[in-house]
């Protein structure tokens, strides 16, 4: 064997153990120790163990006892273990193990696992796997799980020649066992909040800690901490440390509040949104205290100021806050109320001062909650009021007693036929009890009779009356006292009786009438009464107020009512019952007049009839069609009068056309206001609120403005629109119940046809649900070729129009060329092709403004051309109006009065004024077939022109035209009327001259020679600057109306001019005026509010038909005035509608404003 076998086996054939030197001075330390392997069945192995030092030192034990010196000779394979001492130090030894192999035994590998720490896991896997394995431990396989750390020896057997490898495997011992610290929170606020998670990347899974119980340690405190952690299985350890450090909490705090709503009351409210920040911890707490120290919630604060602090989920506190809570200014209400006397009623003015405005005034004796705030003409009593600001706060006034000043006495009539009874009942005051009224027959008692009846008064005022046999106009009369000595009251009610010889006729006349305006109602009067007396029933003469709804007078003629609302609308606010008694048929026929009345709307949006139109029927004796412009399914809305009497020709649908419909057969249960939720257009979804089925079709053309949605009947939302992709109207409630309702294609028609013979038709149409009321002239011919159009024609061959109203608006001229004949047709007018066309159903119309149109059409199939002379002249003076006329001497006007106030035929016009209308100062003659009159000055003076208009049935409506004559003009001295307007209180500057023609030139101050005036102001004075031409006029104190003076200019040449000035003061601080002609001509070109300018917080918004807003502006002014446009666009000509916001304490202006170029 050679040094280098000898060096092989030395350091893979053995391994090296030494044991039991812990206490020895001189260790025992190896040279080498030489190993010679043997081979397989044989003995010829050997081990020499060479010691530091010479070998007689030393004793040498082996096991087996192969030998008893150093060296071991004749070994077979196996594993022998050699104690060592140290002769002269015996407590000196060394053990090892040394391995003898077979040299030719098996070649085995080994993969070692080790254990961890102490624990039995470390594993051995030898191959092959086919040998024969022998384990130190007992262990027969090659796979051996479970070793603990240590030295095994194994022995590999070939089991086919038994030759065998013994092979020495060490498990070895794995030391990794770690553990970290995570900190899970730190200690907050000097609190023990602090917490630690132990966590062991390694080992079994169970350990000890020497805090605790662990792996989580809370409620430490701040400091630095340090933790053994042993793993209970394998016995591994390790210390880790950490440190708790003590941390403030952050976060922020935002505060909304929200104000009382009303004075004195507690509902003001804090919105508190905390945003956590550094260590806070969720959920919060509040702690809110008033000034006081006394603690709240956020809920139901009153006025005042507030501390609130913030605390975090472990009671750690943020920086404290401070906000206020305020409340709205108390409303003061100061009252003024008159007492009853002999000759009026009394009368309650409150005076409110503060609070929120506007303001809902709900008098208890009166329906609804929108009464006016005074009251007048009341009966003696104690009233009521509750006042409701913006707010919805409410100030209530109790007790207010209108005294009686002086004994009342009245008579009223009751009529009932023979053999029958009827109960009238005198109410009791307002506010007192039932007990504090007494009621008593005139010379006491309750009962009573006569030869014609017998009567019982109730203790509730109530007097039934029981009749006889015998009729009798005024059989009796029975009179009443009521008293309440409460109020210091002692009336006297005295009742007509009338009896009938049976039972009177009855006749319900509902009409309507909006707001400020006033109208007449007539029943009608039995042809066979020919000797009768009108009688109001239950109220005393022939007039009476319908609380505070309106006035009215009735005919005692014809009984037929004229009725002038006030501004308080309400539905069938009362029933005026009129008896017309005939006494020598001793008859009666009973009249219950019904009002209704209504908001003033743009009956323009509602009813639009052409003017007129010509029908041309091919059967002379037959009946010719007119289709107007009123959807077939509403007709039943609307009375028509045709030519006076009740159209009765009947109805059928017209301009059919495909529609998009939503049919809305109810809204959704839960009641208004309701919710439109998402309904798209194109995709594009929209949303808004509304109250009615109504409403919603004008919010519906608010957000689809294209569109042109109308209500047909009482449940379809049509349009003609079948373009674009329209969603479901997604409808919900107040109480959120819904209502889906999906659009459907369907044929519907957007016309009606009314029947008409040949020859003249006045058609009156009144739609009785907002009394908006529109007429026609309807002429039908009879023609065998069909003309162009259905219009009436003048002597001269032309169609002569002059508008009636609206002078601002357009004309719509319809022809009888259907639109799918339209590209049969060329068109002209004044030689112009004409371009701006829509529709009167299914015909082609045209839009004319004012001036002559020579319209031409070519029917370029048939040949056929027509030539037709349009004048359209816009002179209307409205029923109840005033018109000031400036004329020349010898110059003519001619005024056209409005007949669509009355219906039937018109019958007579009447000057009413008589010689004192100063009718000597001009002549005129009227036009009955167009109820026009013609007035030429004939010499200078002021003077009143006043007509009275009737029908057929004696209804009459007056116009004033108020004349200024002046002096003849010529051509190049002309002084030209000014009018101007200004506020209550305030001055005016007039340039009079400025408009004036001197010597052909406006405004030429230097051509006149001498300016004189003729009259003085009634109401105010002026001065007058010959430098500037200037006159300042000055109203008198509190004045507001209609002003005037009269001047008169003369130049050198001796000519002399005479014009009239009209100061026009009005009552408000703010004056709106209702148009503008933004044509650029320097005149009324922008909209001028006078008095703005004390209003520099105000806001204006105008807005279309539709309600789309087209002007917006904050802080509005005359020097930077609208002009009629939108984005830079001129707006068409037409009706708009304005809100002027004076600002938060003042109030606002609502009203129509017309742009017409």
């Amino acid at each position: 064997m050679t040094l280098r076998q000898t060096l092989f086996l030395l350091f893979f054939g053995c391994t090296l153990n030494l044991y039991g030197q812990s206490n020895c001075n001189n260790p025992i330390e190896l040279s080498s120790v030489i190993v010679s392997n043997t081979s397989c069945g044989n003995s010829s192995g050997t081990i020499i163990i060479t010691p530091v030092g010479p070998s007689s030192a030393f004793t040498f034990t082996w096991s087996p006892a192969v030998s008893s010196s150093n060296v071991g000779t004749n070994l077979t394979a196996s594993t022998y273990s050699v104690h060592i001492v140290r002769a002269n130090a015996p407590v000196c030894t060394l053990d090892t193990i040394i391995i003898v192999n077979n040299s030719n035994g098996p070649q085995i590998q080994a993969d070692i696992t080790p254990a961890y720490c102490l624990a039995s896991n470390g594993s051995a896997s030898l191959s092959p796997a086919n040998l024969l394995y022998s384990w130190s431990n007992g262990a027969s396989s090659s796979q051996v799980q479970n070793l603990a750390p240590g030295v095994y020896y194994v022995t590999a057997t070939n089991p086919g020649n038994g030759c065998y490898t013994i092979r020495k495997i060490v498990v070895p011992r794995s030391f990794d066992f770690t553990a970290n610290a995570v900190v899970l929170s730190e200690a907050k606020c000097g609190q023990n909040s602090g917490s630690v998670r132990i966590d062991v990347p390694q080992g079994s899974g169970q350990y000890a800690y020497s805090l605790g119980a662990g792996p989580v340690f809370s409620g430490l405190s701040a400091g630095n901490y340090s933790c053994a952690v042993t793993d209970v299985v394998s016995g591994c350890n390790t210390v880790v440390s950490f440190s708790i450090a003590s941390v403030p909490v952050s976060g922020s705090v935002n505060l909304t509040p929200h104000d009382a709503t009303c004075a004195g009351v507690a509902n003001g409210s804090v919105e508190i949104e905390v945003i956590p920040g550094q260590d806070f911890s969720l959920p919060y707490q509040v702690s809110l205290k008033d000034s006081g120290g006394a603690m709240h919630s956020p809920d139901n604060l009153a006025a005042g100021t507030y501390f609130l602090q913030i605390f975090d989920a472990d009671n750690c506190p943020l920086s404290p806050d401070t906000f206020e809570i305020k409340e709205p200014p108390t409303l003061i209400v100061s009252k003024n109320v008159n007492p009853e006397t002999c000759d009026e009623g009394g009368s309650i003015e409150l005076n409110l001062l503060g609070g929120n405005g506007p303001f809902i005034i709900d008098w208890l004796d009166l329906p609804g909650n929108a009464n006016p705030e005074d009251r007048s003409n009341l009966s003696a009593g104690i009233y009521s009021v509750v006042i409701y600001d913006s707010l919805l706060c409410t100030t209530n006034l109790n007790n207010l007693l209108v005294e009686p000043l002086c004994n009342n006495s009245e008579t009223v009539s009751m009529v009932l036929a023979v053999n029958s009874s009827d109960v009238l009942c005198w109410k009791k005051p307002v506010g007192l009890s039932g007990s504090a009224t007494t009621f008593s027959l005139l010379g006491g008692g309750n009962t009573g009779s006569s030869a014609y009846g017998s009567w019982v008064l109730g203790s509730d005022g109530c007097l039934t009356y029981t009749a006889g046999t015998l009729a009798k106009y005024a059989a009796d009369t029975i009179c009443i006292l009521r008293t309440a000595a409460q109020i210091g009251l002692k009336d006297t009610l005295c009742i007509v009786v009338s009896l009938t010889s049976k039972q009177p006729t009855r006749q319900s006349v509902f009409f309507t009438v909006q707001t400020n305006q006033s109208t007449m109602a007539c029943g009608s009067v039995p042809a066979n009464f020919s000797h009768f007396i009108m009688q109001q029933i239950g109220r005393p003469g022939l007039q009476g107020i319908s609380s505070i709804y309106g006035d009215y007078t009735i005919n005692a003629g014809n009984g037929c009512i004229s009725f002038h609302a006030f501004d308080v609308a309400g539905f069938s606010v009362d029933e005026i019952r009129v008896a017309i008694l005939d006494t020598l048929l001793n008859e009666c026929h009973i009249i219950s007049y019904i009002p209704s009345v209504i908001q003033a709307i743009d009956c323009s949006s509602v009813l639009q009839l052409p003017d007129s139109l010509t029908l041309f029927a091919n059967d002379c004796e037959g009946l010719a069609a007119a289709c107007l412009p009123i959807p077939y399914e509403n007709i039943v809305q609307f009375n028509v009068l045709n030519n006076g009497v009740f159209y009765n020709s009947g109805f059928t649908g017209c301009d059919e056309k495909n529609s998009r419909t939503y049919t809305v057969s109810s809204l959704p249960a839960g009641g208004e206001p309701y919710q439109l939720n998402n309904w798209t257009i194109n995709g594009q979804p929209f949303s808004g609120t509304f109250k009615t089925l109504a409403e919603l079709v004008i919010l519906m053309n608010q957000l689809d403005p294209v569109s042109n949605w109308k209500l047909h009947g009482t449940a379809a939302i049509r349009s003609d629109n079948i373009a674009g992709n329209y969603g479901n109207l997604n409808l919900v409630s107040f109480t959120g119940t819904s209502k889906t309702i999906s659009p459907a294609f369907q044929q519907a028609f957007f016309g009606t046809n009314m029947l008409f013979g040949q020859g003249p038709h006045q058609v009156i149409i009144k739609n009785v649900l907002n009394a908006c009321t529109d007429t026609t002239q309807i002429s039908v011919e009879c023609m065998d070729c069909p003309p162009v159009h259905n219009y009436s024609l003048d002597s001269l061959g032309n169609i002569s129009w002059v508008t009636n109203g609206d002078c601002a608006s357009d004309t719509l001229f319809c022809t009888s060329i259907l639109l799918s004949e339209v590209a049969n047709f060329v068109i002209t007018d004044n030689n112009s092709s004409f371009i701006e066309y829509t529709n009167c159903g299914s015909q082609l119309a045209m839009i004319l403004d004012t001036g002559f149109h020579v319209l031409h059409f070519v029917n370029t199939v048939t040949g056929c051309e027509y030539y037709q002379g349009v004048s359209l002249d816009c002179q209307s003076l409205m029923a109840g109006d005033t018109l000031f006329l400036h004329l020349e001497v010898g110059e003519q006007n001619t005024i056209c009065l409005d007949t669509s106030a009355l219906s039937g035929i018109i019958s007579s016009i009447t000057n009413i004024c008589g010689n004192d209308g100063g009718f000597t100062l001009f002549d005129y003659t009227y036009d009955t077939d167009n109820w026009c009159v013609s007035i030429t000055g004939t010499s200078p003076g002021i003077g009143n022109l006043c007509l009275e208009l009737c029908n057929s049935q004696n209804q009459c409506v007056q116009f004033i035209i108020h004349i200024t004559v002046g002096a003849a003009p010529n051509d190049d001295l002309i002084a030209v009327r000014d009018e101007v307007y200004t506020l209550i209180n305030t001055d005016v500057d007039i340039g009079i001259i400025d408009n004036d023609i001197v010597n052909g030139v406006e405004g030429n101050r230097q051509g006149l020679s001498n300016i004189e005036f003729l009259t003085q102001p009634l109401n105010g004075n002026f001065t007058y600057s010959q430098l500037t031409g200037q006159l300042t006029y000055s109203p008198k104190h509190d004045f507001c109306g209609v002003d005037s003076l009269v001047y008169r200019i003369s130049n050198a040449l001796g000519k002399t001019s005479t014009a009239t000035i009209f100061i026009t003061i009005t009552c408000d601080k703010v004056l709106v005026f209702n148009g503008i002609s933004p044509n650029g001509d320097g005149k009324n070109d922008t909209w001028h509010i006078l008095g703005i300018d004390q209003y520099p917080d105000n806001e204006v918004h105008i807005f279309n038909r539709w309600g789309n807003q087209v002007f917006e502006q904050k802080g509005y002014s005359n020097t930077n005035a609208w002009d009629g446009t939108w984005n830079g666009k001129a707006l068409p000509d037409g009706t708009y509608f304005y809100i002027l916001n004076l600002g938060p304490t003042v109030g606002k202006l609502e009203g129509y404003i017309q742009i017409w170029r």
